[in-house]
């Protein structure tokens, strides 16, 4: 049985931008911490920055699997605790070196949608020109180009 990414893609985007966020304005009420509407606009603020950690995600989880399929050592560097003192400066290159596959793995998936959509070189039935064939594509690809920097929270910190 298979679905196009197209329906994939936007029963994630329903359920978990849409629902769980309307859930956990619920929770928050419930527990008297805030006004549902208050809580419901809070979570909606963070839409954004959720959108960029879901779709940033699946690179890093496939690895993940295939590490331990492979019984492969891996750690994940980004739960470290300690908290030490960084800059714009110190920090963009720790981000381009620690994420050069996933940034190449976005530059190529960008540059093959733009070439197979709009390339004329490329045979008819190979072109990419549909709208629901593209967004979940560019969505992935976007996100993991915008994650090591949009939820950096040294980058976030704007210290030179």
């Amino acid at each position: 049985y298979y679905i196009d990414s197209w329906k994939v893609w936007f029963s994630i985007v329903i359920v978990f931008n849409g629902l769980g966020n309307v859930a956990l304005a619920v929770m928050r009420y419930r527990i008297g911490e805030k006004s549902f509407f208050g809580a419901l606009l809070e979570n909606f603020k963070w839409i954004l920055m959720l959108g960029i950690f879901l779709g940033g995600l699946s690179l890093h989880v496939s690895q993940a699997l295939l590490a331990h399929m492979f019984e492969i050592d891996m750690t994940w560097g980004a739960t470290s605790k300690e908290a030490e003192f960084s800059n714009f400066f110190i920090e963009v290159p720790k981000v381009l070196k620690r994420f050069k596959f996933s940034i190449a793995f976005s530059l190529i998936g960008i540059i093959a949608m733009i070439v197979f959509a709009k390339a004329s070189f490329i045979p008819y039935g190979w072109q990419i020109k549909d709208f629901v064939a593209i967004l979940p594509m560019a969505t992935v690809t976007v996100s993991h180009l915008l994650l090591p920097i949009a939820l950096n929270p040294a980058l976030m910190t704007f210290s030179w």
